[in-house]
């Protein structure tokens, strides 16, 4: 199968748990519905270890709070949870601070609450108070290994494991993984961070049918540390291949219940069993970078109190990191820098030289070469970007991108413009980018000339702050070409063939178990409350299907693709709202209800165009949203309700988009300025305000944020805030407002 699916689709996913659960009770030929209770008894006796990352790259912040710090807090929400239990335990890994002996640090872990010992708020406290980030090695396996042998003797269990990096020890904790869930231990994983930088993780949970949720911010982190620790009340199911076994048990109770032959919602949640998953054996192919580093003696010059090659070296150390995954291969290319040579165009010209190869896991290498450069000589952009073009050509690479960071124009007499037309057209997938930093304005034509006929991008620097975004933006770029194809994700499940046999869903990631023909739908209901936000999101993983004979294959070329269509309960002509997805394995897109009825919604799965793959992923998460779930409800802007008091000196959480597109507030008689902040930066909105009898004396529009003073006579008045993304129905956003006084 030509196209098999990666874990870089996390980024799509990272606000949820990737192996859903959902909520049903199915009879498929038969009018009685089976709903099986377990006694909580059972749920006390599952043996549970957490497993705790305590390396040093705990420290970073997430949300400008160190990691290690939201973990303790979180250690200290968990103490009620598990205050009086005997059945979890917690081992720190990944602690090792040896200097000198990584092979210690690759075995050290320490188990600091063992199972049996009955846990108390206190020791929970404690504990939280004495977690430091030391470690200088991530040694997942060792610690997986030591849980298992924590679990020794006690049955099926389950494994937590919170951390935010891959192994970079000896061991596979991805095959021991797969053992650990062959013999009925489930590894749930929190990975915190980027998708780039931890969806490998996700494997892991995967192979041990677990599952995968992932925090990139301060407020996920905290959400999913709640929500990793297990139902003390509801179990998880028993490993596939085990259920007859546990039927038997006499603390399992069967209850027939009359229905008809679709789907029932049952109160139970029973985890779906994933049926199989198909894995490539190869993996994915690297991506080669090489950066080329002006030099030359114009890089002494000065931009404020700083000279350019400072300014640059800063900037290459601020947005290198987003390389730092195996997948890339950079290296670091400077002209101009030899100062053992005349200072003349026949001695300095051939002054071009890769100073770093083009590798992995070298990134502190082009740091500390780039540290080391002095500017003296002259430009010889052409030949280092035919040179570039050399190195880069000889490597097994699926893409391959120049990254030129320059102040002048080429003084070698050379044709950047013809050379980086060349490497364009090798056929070899290279790209040119320039970052024309502080240029002359004639030649910054000549710059974006060179990027537009080297299939790349030209960014115009004119500062520090721009330099850092230029590169950002290219290594934002560099990211999205990560292959998301060697991978396939498989979770099959039966819709309703209508709107009122739909198929209820609890948040997870689903595809189907067949495909669907052309026109054909297959329903499911999401029962979302008032104030809960529904958010659907879909993702190719396959190529598009096509007749060979009797048989339905993957074509070579095709691209595949179906629609979600949502249907609010006051779509009063059934039309439902459409998301239509097309494109290469890993494209995405979503849709999404904000609830403001309570009655939940419907969608439907298919397309009127084509044959939809049965690997087409969809996902449900169901988020707490709207304005009532801060305790409040904004009246819209027809709403007669009187808007509730806008606060001095306190932030307000709100949301706009899919179905709540205006929010009101009344001023106090005090007044001053106004902040108004969205989650989502390109979101479009108004702010109106209006006097105590309803004279607007104010409006400004603005995206992302917005600060502003509130007029003279508008005290005792009332602000509005507006949706104003008309073509965008399902943007939705989360908006901090706060006034302060004068």
């Amino acid at each position: 199968m030509k196209h098999l699916y990666r874990l870089a689709w996390l980024t799509f996913l990272s606000c949820s748990n990737v192996w859903a659960q959902a909520d049903f009770s199915v009879a498929e030929s038969s009018p009685t519905a089976v709903k099986v209770e377990l006694s909580s008894e059972v749920a006390a006796e599952v043996p549970v270890v957490i497993l705790f990352d305590r390396s040093a790259s705990m420290k970073k912040d997430l949300d400008g709070t160190p990691r290690i710090d939201l973990a303790r807090d979180a250690l200290d929400a968990w103490s009620t949870t598990l205050a009086g239990r005997r059945n979890v335990a917690v081992r720190f890994f990944a602690g090792g601070s040896d200097a000198l002996n990584e092979a210690i640090n690759c075995e050290a872990s320490e188990l600091v609450i063992p199972l049996g010992r009955k846990i108390d708020t206190p020791d929970m406290t404690a504990l939280s108070e004495a977690v430091r980030a030391i470690g200088r090695k991530t040694n997942i396996a060792y610690a997986l290994k030591q849980a298992q042998t924590d679990l020794a003797g006690k049955g099926p269990g389950k494994i937590i494991l919170i951390s935010d990096g891959l192994e970079n020890c000896q061991g596979d904790p991805v095959q021991l993984a797969r053992e650990l869930g062959n013999s009925g231990i489930q590894i749930d994983v929190l990975a915190i961070g980027k998708a780039q930088d931890v969806a490998g993780l996700g494997k892991i949970a995967l192979a041990a049918r677990g599952q995968f949720s992932m925090a990139s911010n301060a407020r996920q982190f905290s959400q999913q540390m709640q929500q990793q620790l297990p139902n003390f009340d509801i179990p998880d199911m028993p490993p596939a291949g085990q259920s007859s076994d546990a039927m038997n048990s006499p603390l399992l109770s069967i209850i027939e219940v009359p229905g008809t032959a679709t789907a029932q919602a049952a109160p139970a949640i029973e985890p779906l069993v994933l049926d199989s998953t198909l894995v490539s054996e190869e993996p994915p192919g690297h991506i080669a970078i090489e950066l080329i580093l002006d030099a030359s003696g114009s890089m002494w010059g000065r931009i404020g109190d700083e000279t350019k090659i400072s300014i640059s070296r800063k900037a290459l150390a601020e947005t290198l990191g987003g390389l730092d995954d195996p997948i890339f291969m950079v290296g670091l290319r400077a002209y101009g820098f030899d100062n053992t040579v005349p200072k003349t165009a026949e001695a300095s010209c051939p002054n071009t030289e890769l100073l770093s190869p083009i590798e992995t896991d070298n990134l502190q290498q082009i740091h500390a070469v780039a540290q080391s450069l002095t500017p003296y000589g002259y430009t010889p952009i052409t030949q280092s970007l035919s040179l570039a073009g050399d190195d880069l050509s000889v490597l097994e690479a699926d893409s391959r991108m120049i990254v030129l960071i320059t102040d002048g124009k080429e003084t070698c007499d050379g044709d950047p413009v013809a050379t980086a037309q060349k490497l364009c057209q090798l056929g070899i997938g290279l790209e040119t980018h320039i970052v024309g930093f502080d240029l002359e304005p004639e030649m910054v034509a000549q710059m974006k000339r060179v990027a537009e006929v080297g299939c790349g991008t030209y960014s115009d620097a004119r500062d520090a702050k721009e330099l850092t975004q230029a590169l950002s933006a290219i290594v934002e770029g560099a990211q999205s070409k990560i292959d998301p194809t060697w991978l396939r994700t498989i979770y099959p499940i039966e819709g309703g063939s209508n709107a009122e046999a739909a198929v209820p869903l609890n948040n997870g990631t689903y595809t189907l178990k067949r495909s669907l023909a052309k026109a054909e739908q297959m329903y499911f209901r999401v029962n979302t409350q008032r104030a809960q936000h529904g958010l659907l999101r879909g993702l190719i993983q396959s190529a598009r299907l096509v007749r060979k004979g009797t048989e339905m294959i993957e074509s070579e070329i095709g691209l595949a693709q179906f629609t979600l269509t949502l249907y609010p309960p006051n779509d009063s002509k059934g039309r439902g709202r459409k998301m239509r997805l097309a494109g290469e394995p890993g494209s995405y897109n979503q849709i999404g209800y904000l609830d403001t009825l309570g009655e939940g919604f419907v969608f439907s799965i298919g397309s009127n165009y084509d044959t939809v793959h049965q690997d087409s992923l969809f996902n449900v998460a169901v988020r707490e949203a709207g304005d009532i779930y801060e305790g409040f409800e904004a009246p819209g802007k027809e709403d007669p309700t009187k808007p509730i008091e806008l606060p001095v000196d306190h932030v307000v959480i709100a949301h706009l988009g899919e179905g709540d597109f205006a929010d009101s507030y009344q001023l106090p008689m005090q007044t001053g300025r106004a902040s108004i902040t969205t989650s989502n930066t390109q979101y479009a909105f108004s702010v109106s305000i209006y006097s105590a009898d309803g004279q607007r004396l104010a409006r400004q529009r603005a995206r992302g944020q917005l600060d502003f003073e509130i007029p003279d006579g508008a005290a005792g008045g009332s602000l509005l805030i507006e949706d104003k993304n008309p073509s965008l129905k399902q943007v939705f956003t989360t908006y901090e407002i706060s006034l302060s006084t004068k």
